[in-house]
């Protein structure tokens, strides 16, 4: 079958070197639809999107190596401590009382 590219050509020809403008009614969506090739360039990271994760235990040269910020010895550096715990003396709520008020 041949092709029928060459038959059609001749007769668009006229109409592809036209400039017509488009309807008043479509220059809104034009107008957002145009994009410059310089925006990816200027991709990056939004700054406040993520915190970056501290890994501990990772070596000296990481800064957070070897006791990884707990310091040495003790109940809390070998586990976890309730909070308010004070080694077995009575809690800092019922000695000092608890602070502010409730709202009702």
């Amino acid at each position: 079958m041949p092709c029928r590219l060459s038959l059609r050509l001749p007769m668009q020809l006229p109409s592809l070197f036209q400039f017509t403008s488009p309807p008043p009614f479509l220059l809104p969506v034009l107008q957002h639809q145009t994009r410059h090739a310089s925006v990816l360039a200027q991709l990056s990271d939004n700054a406040t999107a993520y915190n970056k994760r501290i890994r501990r235990g990772r070596g000296p040269s990481s800064g957070k190596g070897k006791t990884s910020g707990r310091g040495h010895k003790g109940q809390k550096q070998h586990g976890s401590v309730p909070a308010g715990f004070n080694g077995g003396q009575t809690k800092d709520e019922i000695v000092h009382g608890e602070h502010g008020f409730k709202n009702m």
